[in-house]
């Protein structure tokens, strides 16, 4: 039996690391550091770390969740406290960089102040469930 072995994948810190996704195709890890704003990417391989924060237009917007999109390369969906995004976010891209989301639905603002988004996945029929 061979010996499991732990160790960290960055020696940088997160606030609130959450809502891991392994891709399986390109042997890659994205998660979010939800009060930051950033979201990072693993890549097993060569074992480099993509960070990215998302432009928020100076809201303090947290990121709450990445999900690939299935069928278009280097896009995602992504949890923005109260409203939903699109990123596009390329491996050849630095790795810091400050990404700009294009929205795709908000709560109105009655809602925004009940509610925010904190987790989300698909199913296997490309459903988002929030």
């Amino acid at each position: 039996m061979s010996e499991i072995k732990i160790r960290a994948i960055s020696e940088d810190g997160y606030n609130l690391g959450e809502g891991p996704h392994w891709n399986e195709e390109d042997q890659t890890l994205i998660f979010v550091d939800i009060l930051h704003g950033n979201i990072h990417r693993y890549f097993l391989q060569t074992q480099r770390m993509q960070n990215a924060h998302i432009d928020d237009g100076g809201t303090e917007t947290s990121v709450s969740f990445i999900i690939p999109v299935e069928g278009a390369k280097d896009t995602f969906v992504i949890g923005l406290r109260s409203s939903v995004a699109l990123i596009k976010w390329s491996p050849t891209e630095p790795d810091n960089q400050i990404i700009k989301p294009i929205p795709l639905l908000a709560l109105d603002s009655t809602q925004a102040q009940r509610v925010k988004f904190n987790d989300a996945k698909c199913d296997n029929k490309g459903r988002l469930y929030l």
